[in-house]
């Protein structure tokens, strides 16, 4: 949208090149940076606006010709045409999308799952570490404490002293304090206590009593 000069209350439109009343221009109200309000007006005259409307409904339907050609019309109102796979598929085969026209996905549900094994599938290195982020930040740790702890321990469990892969964060339930790093069979064994030290030592003599049979 271009402006020219007004001068004695007459503008030149850009498109017809008529000089013309400020009446037969479209008014724009607007507001400065200092807060005053003012007011401009269009390029074009109305004569020209509304000759430039009339002539959009065949660049539409040109458009839209276009649009028909590269995406078909589905044989039913029942089905529609995916645009991943280009099969026509019932209706029942889309997911829901609010903000489309007709209220469902572009994409059938088993390209859409398709599409997330690949994703999924390519960025699994990523999709781990965001795992292991959010898994630290419940305890208060960042990747960098993890790792040094995992440094210190030599990669050792704490109580049963096995070599592991993988360690988890074993952390007191009431007071949110972390302890240490357990495997996963001795972190499971102490939740399952309760985190007590009674019921732990009662369990370990229980194991060491001789059972006749």
């Amino acid at each position: 949208m271009g402006y020219t000069v007004v001068f004695d209350g007459k503008r030149e439109c850009l498109r017809c090149g008529i000089v013309k009343p400020l009446s037969e221009f479209h008014q724009y109200r607007y507001t400065t940076r200092q807060g005053n309000p003012g007011i401009r007006y269009d390029g074009r005259c109305w004569a020209c606006q509304i000759e430039r409307s009339m002539a959009r409904p065949r660049k539409t339907e040109k458009r839209w010709s276009e649009y028909r050609r590269h995406h078909p019309v589905p044989s039913s109102p029942e089905l529609k045409i995916c645009n991943t796979c280009g099969k026509e598929k019932p209706r029942t085969d889309y997911y829901r999308n609010p903000r489309a026209a007709d209220g469902l996905q572009y994409d059938c549900k088993d390209c859409r799952k398709n599409s997330s094994k690949e994703y999924q599938t390519r960025n699994i290195a990523i999709r781990r570490q965001w795992s292991k982020r959010s898994q630290l930040k419940k305890y208060g740790l960042t990747t960098d404490q993890f790792d040094q702890m995992v440094q210190d321990s030599h990669g050792l469990c704490a109580t049963c002293g096995k070599h592991e892969k993988r360690l988890h964060v074993d952390h007191n339930h009431t007071t949110g304090y972390v302890r240490g790093l357990l495997c996963l069979h001795c972190n499971i064994s102490i939740g399952n206590a309760h985190d007590s030290s009674t019921v732990l030592r009662a369990m370990a003599d229980y194991l060491d009593k001789e059972f006749v049979s």
